[in-house]
């Protein structure tokens, strides 16, 4: 999910390691971290549950 600067990703995967990450999920600024090195989740537990919730209702208004 990408909202502005702002890139959640659930379930992350390490592309540089192979293998899941410990994190459920990883949260990156693009503007300050182009190489999204650094999961923000922790320190921004309000961007994740605000990106979560666009997605939940994007999800929900899929009609599949």
């Amino acid at each position: 999910m990408r909202q502005g600067d702002w890139k959640l990703i659930g379930n992350p995967n390490d592309p540089t390691k192979g293998g899941a990450l410990p994190d459920p999920v990883f949260l990156s600024n693009l503007a300050k971290d182009i190489s999204e090195s650094e999961n923000l989740a922790g320190q921004f537990p309000e961007e994740v549950a605000r990106l979560e919730k666009v997605h939940q209702e994007w999800v929900a208004g899929l009609q599949i």
